[in-house]
């Protein structure tokens, strides 16, 4: 019998066989796509990210095929306004690489080419990515589940679902997908030749400098393509046609010498921010974009979902060698999705929108990350205008006590007591319980977080379990400092 049946070949799949095969799981991946896909969508790769990729053993080919994040350079028409570094936009000095953050900068690669280097990995190792075949539907009892597709049956012992949004894994179960859908506005994002820029920039094309109407052509390392990322409201989408896109530059830029020319690729994004109910049952799992979905900001959906890969790797061979089943979670709700979306509901602030105000009568928010110095707190607010938000939980059904909670979305990692920046990290949950996770499903990377408290370490992106040594108190700092 098979151990794992993966089904969808993106990101989260393809991270997830490769770390499955390295250990000896035996493994099936399949796809209903003819190819991998095919366009640049997520391009930007965190640190924890490439950390992952380097134990992966692909961190050599992510970084041949990309480049460090480049320079900003805004245009009023065909003039130049200005050109700023990502730093220098940030206010901050370079980021340096140490022991602890072996890679500091965001790595700018297009999403088909990380496809590729990971099905490429996946190959070396001795799998295949099986295309053309689609899961149609799944049964699944005691130890096993079995599996109907058109390229047949298959019997696994587990089978993981990163087939995305849409997930027919997911559907089958008949697992909620609560969150909201942003019905206003809409992102046209694609990959075309470009003739009459010069230089290696994220292009701001604009008319009077009016950024929030902007046309963005971004430089595609190693390529002779440039991905363009316009937004709108969605009453002003346009046809998904080379001819559109022309005339939305020339409408946003005022300019008709610039040609663009081969669309490989294109797509109308619309925001969603939703969460699984559940991330297992059974013997069936959910990872990456089938678990939950984001903003397109800073490429969360990769990003969590490569995480959520790793993370769940190492347990699901650890089990299938004779680990305890627990430590995959237990087969429960997630949680309340009511208050999980609305805890991501920030994560889907994206560039026409502006950050608000910060609440008064709340501690100074450095004190709320441990230490975060404020240069942080501008990457947050910044770069993708991220808002921080501040809340306190209601008072437990279960308990009588109030207990303050804090959920705060950031771009850093916090990593053995020390954030990093920049880095995509979903809401962490900060509580005063420390080392439990309160779903069950400690996998994912984009489920509330649990608990930190010095001599802690993180497992993946927002999770965390002891080190040999943990410094144990009965609550940090900062929340026994809480107002109540």
């Amino acid at each position: 019998m098979l151990d794992v049946l993966i089904v969808g070949a993106g990101p989260a799949g393809l991270a997830l066989a490769c770390d499955l095969t390295r250990r000896g799981v035996e493994c099936r991946l399949i796809d209903r796509s003819s190819q991998l896909f095919v366009g640049s969508r997520a391009k930007g790769l965190q640190p924890r990210t490439q950390e992952v990729f380097d134990d992966l053993g692909v961190i050599d080919a992510v970084r041949a095929a990309g480049a460090v994040f480049p320079s900003f350079r805004c245009y009023d028409g065909a003039r130049v306004i200005w050109q700023r570094s990502v730093y220098e936009m940030l206010g901050v000095p370079p980021l340096p690489s140490n022991p602890a953050v072996p890679y500091p900068d965001v790595w700018l690669v297009p999403q088909w080419r990380t496809d590729r280097i990971l099905a490429e990995r996946f190959t070396e190792l001795g799998g295949k990515v099986e295309l053309e075949t689609e899961l149609t539907g799944f049964t699944y009892g005691v130890g096993e589940v079995d599996a109907v597709t058109t390229g047949g049956p298959i019997r696994a012992r587990y089978l993981v679902g990163c087939d995305g949004g849409r997930s027919t894994v997911r559907k089958t179960l008949g697992v909620g997908f609560a969150g909201e859908t942003f019905d206003t506005e809409r992102t046209l994002i694609g990959d075309v030749r470009v003739d009459g820029l010069d230089g290696v920039f994220c292009h701001l094309l604009t008319r009077g400098g009016n950024v929030t109407s902007r046309f963005s052509l971004w430089n595609l390392p190693s390529s002779p393509y440039y991905q363009f990322v316009v937004s709108m409201a969605a009453d002003e989408a346009p046809a998904l046609t080379l001819d559109s896109v022309r005339a939305l530059l020339e409408q946003r830029s005022g300019r008709s010498d610039i040609r663009l020319h081969d669309l490989r690729w294109i797509s109308l994004y619309q925001v969603n921010v939703r969460l699984a109910q559940r991330y297992r049952v059974n013997r069936v799992l959910l990872a990456g974009d089938a678990a939950h979905v984001h903003s397109s900001a800073s490429g969360q959906g990769l990003n969590t979902s490569v995480q959520d890969s790793y993370n769940l790797g190492w347990k699901l061979a650890g089990v299938l060698a004779g680990a305890p089943d627990a430590l995959l979670g237990r087969d429960v709700r997630t949680g309340s999705p009511g208050r999980s979306h609305r805890r991501n509901q920030h994560l889907a602030a994206h560039h026409p929108r502006l950050p608000q105000p910060r609440p008064t009568s709340l501690p100074e928010p450095r004190a709320l990350v441990i230490g975060c110095p404020s240069h942080h707190l501008r990457v947050m607010s910044n770069i993708c205008s991220i808002v921080l938000s501040w809340s306190p939980r209601r008072k437990s059904r279960k308990r009588s006590q109030k207990r303050w909670t804090r959920s705060i979305s950031i771009l850093g990692q916090v990593r053995s007591g020390r954030p990093t920046c920049p880095m995509v990290c979903s809401p962490t949950r900060w509580s005063a319980r420390p080392g439990k996770a309160r779903n069950g499903n400690d996998w994912s990377a984009s489920a509330p977080g649990n608990a930190w408290w010095p001599g802690h370490r993180p497992t993946s992106c927002g999770r965390w379990r002891s080190s040999p040594t943990p410094q144990r108190r009965s609550q940090p700092a900062t929340l026994r400092n809480a107002p109540r």
